[in-house]
């Protein structure tokens, strides 16, 4: 937080917390950060019925929760497993084993 709020001060704005952040050096439009050959792969893995899940350390954190609602392609994914929440960070092997349990996998 405290280099959120040094960065925001050279700006002339009042940072709060990381989304804001990463809104700012990135924009707040969501499809503005997803390359189009990685949607065009999501889509293709999908409709080939392949089962997807996204394993973040920092989703919510570095781009905020309502950013993330407003990301229709999230939809194809049936389990997001984020540290923001967990508090389990890549590569700790327990963060990979949520996914599993998550998506009801044989471990």
């Amino acid at each position: 937080k405290t280099r959120t709020r040094e960065v925001g001060r050279l700006v002339g704005e009042d940072w709060q917390d990381m989304s804001i952040f990463v809104q700012r050096a990135r924009g707040a439009d969501p499809q503005a950060v997803v390359r189009p050959e990685a949607e065009r792969a999501i889509r293709i893995a999908h409709e080939a019925g392949v089962r997807l899940a996204i394993l973040s350390n920092e989703l919510d954190l570095f781009y905020g929760k309502s950013f993330r609602e407003r990301l229709p392609l999230l939809a194809l994914f049936e389990t997001i497993v984020d540290a923001t929440y967990t508090k389990i960070l890549k590569p700790d092997g327990r963060a990979y084993a949520m996914v599993g349990e998550a998506l009801e996998l044989p471990l």
